[in-house]
């Protein structure tokens, strides 16, 4: 039931990405490929909208992973 539990708290977790994002049980991964200045904006603006989910939830990301 926990399984479940944690996909329906983290659905909306993708929501706003222009980033690829992968989740796996409790391992989320950010990639995007760099080739102007616009996205490396985005993904710092995705990597923001991260940071922000995860303090709403008080969640923490590990970034030493």
């Amino acid at each position: 039931m926990a399984p479940i539990l944690f996909n329906i708290f983290i659905n909306d977790l993708v929501e706003g990405l222009h980033s690829k994002i992968s989740i796996f049980a409790d391992d989320t991964k950010l990639c995007k490929v760099i080739n102007t200045e616009e996205d490396n904006i985005l993904l710092q603006r995705d990597l923001d909208r991260l940071e922000a989910w995860a303090e709403k939830w008080q969640m923490r990301f590990n970034t030493d992973k």
